[in-house]
């Protein structure tokens, strides 16, 4: 997992602990939701932080939306963490993020 000693907010155990209250004895590939996404996906646009475990996730979503809908968007927010909007609203990378996310709603 890209980035798993770094971020603050979520852990790679918590992810393992979270997986298992889903799936219990199953296989692990068994909750992978980019293994489950088919279909046709809305325009879509995915912030991510550079330091966040989510990364290479938020990169695998990306390619799989993108090669069905190309109004997909992938914006990296360089070292930000898991969820960094919740974390401080006015900081100027969520101000960012939340005018990023404004445009491209009304796009």
């Amino acid at each position: 997992m890209y980035n798993a000693a770094s971020d603050p907010i979520l852990t790679k155990a918590m992810i393992e602990e979270y997986t298992s209250l889903y799936i219990h004895d199953s296989p692990i590939f068994a909750a992978n939701p980019i293994a489950l996404m088919n279909g046709a996906f809305p325009p879509t646009i995915i912030l991510v932080g550079s330091d966040e475990i989510l990364l290479d996730d938020s990169r695998a979503v990306y390619d799989k939306i993108f090669a069905r809908q190309p109004q997909t968007k992938l914006s990296q927010y360089e070292k930000h963490d898991h969820v960094w909007m919740l974390v401080d609203i006015n900081s100027a990378g969520a101000q960012n993020g939340i005018e990023e996310i404004r445009k491209f709603i009304e796009k």
